[in-house]
Parts: C-alpha cells; sequence; structure tokens
C-alpha cells in the first residue's frame, strides 16, 4: 500500500486570526521504487470560522466575515476537495493552510490599498482539517496536469479538465491555491490507495489576554473615543476600559498543527 510523507511543515503565527502553515508531500510504496511513482495527492479540506467583535453593548459575534473584512479574507467557512500532481514520489506543490486577519479594512490615504484596522478588536478560533489520500495514475496523465497548471500560473485564465471521472476546475475565485478544485464527490474516496492523513491546524486568538499585548503598526480610536457612559452593558464597559488603555495592543494568533494517519 501506498504511504503519504509529510516532509516539510513551518508554522508562521501572526496576528488577528491570520496564520501560514505550509507542508510538503512525498508518497512512498515498499515495493516500488519512487521513480516510477505518479497520481495524486487528494486532500479534503473543511474550515470553520468563527469570530466575535467588541461592540459599545458587547462581544458580537461576526455572522459574515467576507462582508466584514470588505472581502478581504475569504472562504473562511469552506469544503472542497484540492488535487496534488505526484511525479517520481514527489508532489509538484506544497500545500498552505492560512488565514488573514479577521478585521475591519480601510483603504489607505490614497485609496489605493487596504490596510488592516484593529479598532474595533476581536476575538475567535479558526479549524481548518486537511484529510489526505493518494491516488496512483499513469505518468503521462499526471504530467499533462501539471502543464495545466503551470498554464494557469502564466495567464489566470479558468481551466477545467477531467481527472480521475470528476471534472476539476481552477480559477481565480477558489480557495485551493491555484490547484484544481472540486466541492464535492465520494467517488475519490472509493479511488484511495493509501492511509488517511489528517492534518487540523487550530488558531485562536483574543485581544484580552497578556500574551496578546504586542506593538501594532496602526491602530486607530473610533470605538474607544465613546464616553464610557454611554455604554450600557457593563461588561462591555471593562472592555472598552481594559483595551482604551492598551492601545498599541494586538492578539496574537496562537496556532497549533496536529498530523494523525488512520488506516
Amino acid at each position: 500500500m501506498y504511504a503519504i510523507e509529510i516532509i516539510e511543515h513551518k508554522i508562521k503565527s501572526e496576528h488577528w486570526g491570520a496564520f501560514k502553515v505550509k507542508k510538503g508531500f512525498n508518497v512512498i510504496h515498499p515495493e516500488i521504487a519512487k521513480e516510477d511513482i505518479s497520481g495524486y495527492i487528494i486532500q479534503h479540506v473543511e474550515k470553520h470560522c468563527k469570530a466575535s467583535v467588541l461592540t459599545s453593548n458587547g462581544l458580537r459575534q461576526i455572522k459574515n466575515i467576507d462582508s466584514f473584512t470588505s472581502g478581504n479574507v475569504l472562504h473562511t467557512n469552506e469544503s472542497y476537495y484540492e488535487l496534488f500532481p505526484v511525479l517520481m514520489g514527489e508532489s509538484q506543490y506544497d500545500d498552505r493552510f492560512q488565514n488573514g486577519a479577521i478585521l475591519h479594512y480601510e483603504k489607505d490615504d490614497a485609496n489605493t490599498e487596504w490596510f488592516a484596522n484593529n479598532n474595533p478588536p476581536t476575538i475567535g478560533m479558526i479549524i481548518q482539517q486537511g484529510t489526505c489520500f493518494f491516488v496512483p495514475c499513469p505518468e503521462d496523465d499526471v504530467t499533462k496536469i501539471n502543464k495545466a497548471i503551470t498554464t494557469y500560473e502564466k495567464n489566470k485564465k479558468p481551466i477545467t479538465r477531467k481527472i480521475l471521472g470528476i471534472s476539476w476546475a481552477i480559477d481565480e475565485d477558489n480557495a485551493a491555491n491555484g490547484l484544481f478544485y472540486v466541492n464535492k464527490s465520494a467517488l475519490l474516496e472509493e479511488k484511495r490507495e493509501s492511509p488517511y492523513v489528517i492534518h487540523t491546524v487550530t488558531a485562536k486568538w483574543d485581544f484580552r489576554e497578556k500574551s496578546s499585548r504586542i506593538k501594532s503598526m496602526r491602530y486607530s480610536t473610533k470605538v474607544l473615543s465613546q464616553s464610557r457612559k454611554t455604554v450600557k452593558n457593563a461588561s462591555a464597559r471593562r472592555e472598552l476600559s481594559y483595551i482604551s488603555h492598551k492601545r498599541d495592543s494586538k492578539a496574537k494568533t496562537k496556532v497549533t498543527s496536529v498530523f494523525v494517519t488512520m488506516k
């Protein structure tokens, strides 16, 4: 039976829910030479994000993160399959789990670039899980798909291909970072010829924690300028009082990344 090896694992913890986790893949088989292994690593990605923002009446759950971030942080609650071509036992692409800061975004003074404004502050948690397995395929077929991905990288024009009997697509609006993806397909699981490798990343951030008090690059005072007398909720008064004395605070994202292999 084939097996997936994780050959590289890097974690970059940022702030306000922003993080990057990178991993690379190899595929091995006890009876097949590495040079003769070709096919696809399929990863079923499930991502869930729950966040709240501080208001004058306390913490309020953010119902639509796309809208809250003005479209700067997308795909925070998604489920899809993505495909990694494997040639000579090596994945041709690394995988990245990542997220942007869950904050309000504003344009700069020149109205050309967005920046994240950490006032009002947020708290939250993101769980992103990837369930990987390997499907062997002829080298010529995999090479063609790999070239299609390279073509997309050059011209950014949407591409659709039939792979493993299913229609896959690459376009700039999907969550697969330039790889072929499909939303659902139970047929893929039936083609599996390796144990599952389950990769779970958990990211949490909370501006109220002492470890989150790290100097910020930019911090405005829209919410904090409110008079405490106008805030009716007692807990909200405490939050505003706390953060108003910590205007340079920045909620560090705490990231854990765990791999589990299952038959």
